[in-house]
């Protein structure tokens, strides 16, 4: 039940390689990284897998990239925060817990300003651009935030799934701490469009897990 991924996890580990740079072939086809080495087989029609490791051989950029359409700081960090970090560039509100993202080592985390947290729901509020297929997360700040600020609308279109990932735990005004639910979407490379947050009391987090 291994996966493409999990053996592209063990190879960076034993040879320092950054994991964005690799991908695991066989014959002409590529694997895909979500998928398990056992599937690949069976889709290949080859009782086992002779596995080819191709690897970039210079810096082609990093595997995501974000943007702002406000203009105003946006960051994809290279991993979780730690609790006691903070959420955004312009707050100070910090991380009480990281809830089910830390567990996770492919996860990133998009740093952001809470300011943009009027974007209209009806208007695009930040941009990332994928090379790679990633997992996007969306932690609201809490119920009322993700049902009754006009954000289900465009969850609903676009197809992103309620999930049951524990929540982070944040301070916050002007209710104390911050926890909410989480809703999920998987993307192929390209850009990824992620509409308004709509909400006096902060955005949404955002987390990108790398497949």
């Amino acid at each position: 039940e291994t996966s493409v991924s999990e053996l592209l996890t063990c190879i960076c580990k034993e040879t320092g390689s950054r994991y964005d740079l690799l991908q695991l072939c066989s014959g002409n086809s590529i694997l895909e990284t979500g998928s398990c080495l056992r599937d690949c087989a069976r889709a290949l029609n080859q009782g086992s897998l002779e596995l080819t490791l191709l690897k970039a051989t210079r810096e082609i950029g990093p595997a995501i990239t974000s943007e702002a359409i406000s203009g105003r700081p946006i960051e994809v960090l290279d991993g979780v925060p730690a609790i006691g970090d903070k959420c955004h560039f312009d707050r100070n509100y910090t991380f009480l817990s990281l809830g089910g993202f830390c567990k996770r080592p492919r996860m990133r985390y998009l740093m952001t300003s809470n300011a943009d947290k009027s974007t209209s729901a009806e208007e695009v509020m930040w941009k990332l651009t994928a090379r790679v297929p990633v997992i996007v997360w969306l932690n609201f700040r809490g119920e009322q935030h993700a049902m009754l600020s006009g954000v289900c609308a465009w969850l609903e279109a676009a197809e992103w799934q309620p999930t049951s990932l524990e929540s982070t735990v944040t301070t916050g005004f002007p209710n104390g701490q911050y926890s909410g639910p989480v809703f999920v979407k998987r993307f192929g490379p390209g850009l990824i469009q992620l509409m308004g947050s709509n909400c006096d009391e902060g955005t949404y987090f955002v987390f990108i897990e790398l497949q």
